[in-house]
């Protein structure tokens, strides 16, 4: 028989093949695990130092920031609580089994952080989530709506959260009187140091003693450090005023009058701030070394000059009146014209200023006073007729009481102002407003002169002709003369006509 034939040896070695790829595949996969597990305890690791170097960092901060207070006086508000989304929550099915999702957030005054400086916080969240954020910017809460996939969405929220949680309010230490010094020309400085630093400041409306300053604690941590060293690096020098001859309401008015240019044009060629303590009546006068000592000379040397008084008496209450004008319109553009300040006393006018401009005031009241031709302040677009009325009808003008002139001025719209001494028996009457107005108001006035003229006219013919058909009587009975029984002029009783 023939002998079995032995099996084949390829077999054998394919299946120690198999055996051997098997074994390589188990130790590949217990590699990978110790990889992984090297790998996780390393992130393990790092994560747990970075947490103590953020520990570490948050505990520097909050040491120096107790410093500062302590030198400062600055008080910290406790951090608010973050609010958690609690609007509704909404859920979209749209293709492809995909599904969007949107929340809302009420962010209240902290809604500055998350938007940032021209919008570049919620940029860059909308960027690195892909959610869609929109903050209602009219709403009292600021309600902040997410919107995507609940994935980006989470990831927002998760963000947002973290701004919120770094985000802190502080009140800086503020007397009233250095605000605008503080602020700077509209605010000039405050803006500058907003862009600096990434804080912002609020600035409250009513009269306190500080402002509040908002961001995150790094960011407001350094923006302490900067005031700081720019309040220890300028010097103040103050300047009492109460004993000025202008008096304190004069050296406010001289400073602060007409949009303060005074102030502003020291505090350009000086570079220094200028405060004004009303209540305490003081200026304070604040820069560095150099610049406070030049501002404080600059405005030394304008109280000065604007020191000059003069006052003039008045005899006549109704020559104040005459002065003053009607609403103050009169003294206000005396004031404007000649650059004197001018205030009513008792009985005369204080005039204050430089010498030449206490002058020109000075003869512009005068002319006044002494029955000078008063003309009326136009406004834009207004234009005035001068119409001379005869001592003897203005009456017809007037009218009982001035209500000729009222209805005259309500009808036509048209202001008419009759002020000053008659000149050679005529009175200046001013008639000023739009023209139109000024026209029907002119020709109104013109209309009633000439039928007083003509009444007068009339009225002296009838008097002319009763005189002419009268009788002679005196020649006919001579004088009639009063007796002691029916009484005399000017006697006991009489009412002194």
């Amino acid at each position: 028989e023939p002998e079995p034939e032995p099996e084949p040896e390829p077999e054998q070695k394919s299946k120690k093949k198999k055996n051997k790829k098997k074994k390589t595949n188990n130790e590949a996969a217990v590699a990978a695990e110790k990889a992984a597990a090297a790998k996780k305890l390393a992130a393990a690791k790092a994560a747990k130092k970075k947490a103590k170097e953020e520990e570490a960092r948050k505990a520097a901060l909050k040491a120096q920031e107790k410093k500062m207070a302590q030198e400062d006086g600055w008080e910290t508000i406790p951090q608010r609580a973050v609010h958690k989304p609690t609007a509704k929550k909404s859920t979209v099915v749209v293709d492809k089994g995909q599904s969007s999702t949107s929340v809302t957030m009420k962010l209240g005054n902290q809604a500055a952080a998350v938007i940032g400086k021209k919008g570049v916080n919620i940029q860059e969240i909308q960027r690195n989530s892909g959610a869609s954020m929109n903050v209602d910017k009219d709403s009292a809460d600021k309600m902040l709506t997410i919107s995507g996939s609940p994935e980006a969405v989470a990831l927002a929220q998760r963000e947002v959260a973290a701004i919120l949680k770094d985000f802190i309010e502080e009140r800086y230490p503020l007397p009233f009187a250095q605000r605008p010094a503080f602020i700077g020309k509209g605010g000039s400085k405050i803006k500058a140091l907003e862009a600096r630093t990434g804080i912002r400041f609020d600035i409250p409306k009513e009269q306190t003693d500080y402002i509040m300053i908002k961001g995150k604690t790094e960011d407001v941590t350094r923006a302490k450090q900067i005031i700081k060293e720019e309040k220890d690096s300028k010097t103040s020098i103050e300047i009492k005023y109460k004993t000025n001859p202008l008096g304190p309401n004069g050296v406010t008015a001289l400073l602060l009058g007409n949009k303060a240019q005074v102030k502003q044009e020291i505090e350009r060629d000086t570079n220094c701030d200028i405060t004004i303590d009303k209540e305490n009546c003081t200026l304070t006068i604040t820069g560095h070394l150099t610049e406070a000592l030049s501002g404080a000379q600059h405005m030394e040397s304008v109280l000065q000059r604007h020191s000059v008084v003069a006052e003039v008496p008045v005899d006549d209450p109704k020559k104040i009146r005459a002065v003053i004008g009607r609403g103050g319109e009169q003294i206000k553009a005396i004031s404007s014209k000649t650059g004197a300040r001018i205030d009513k006393m008792d009985s005369s006018f204080k005039i204050c200023g430089t010498a030449e401009q206490v002058a020109k005031g000075k003869a512009e009241v005068l002319a006044i006073l002494q029955g000078g031709d008063i003309k009326p302040i136009l406004q834009e677009g207004e234009v005035c007729t001068r119409i001379e009325i005869p001592q003897g009808h203005v009456g017809s003008i007037i009218g009982k009481g001035g209500a000729i002139v009222v209805e005259l001025q309500k009808s036509t719209g048209a202001k008419v102002s009759m002020q000053g001494a008659p000149i050679d028996g005529l009175v200046p009457c001013y008639v000023h407003g739009e023209k139109r107005k000024v026209d029907a108001a002119t020709k109104q006035i013109q209309a009633k002169l000439k039928e007083a003229q003509e009444a007068e006219e009339a009225r002296k013919k009838r008097s002319e002709e009763a005189r002419a058909n009268a009788p002679d009587t005196a020649a006919q009975t001579g004088p009639i003369e009063l007796t002691q029984e029916e009484g005399t002029w000017g006697g006991d009783g009489a009412d002194n006509w």
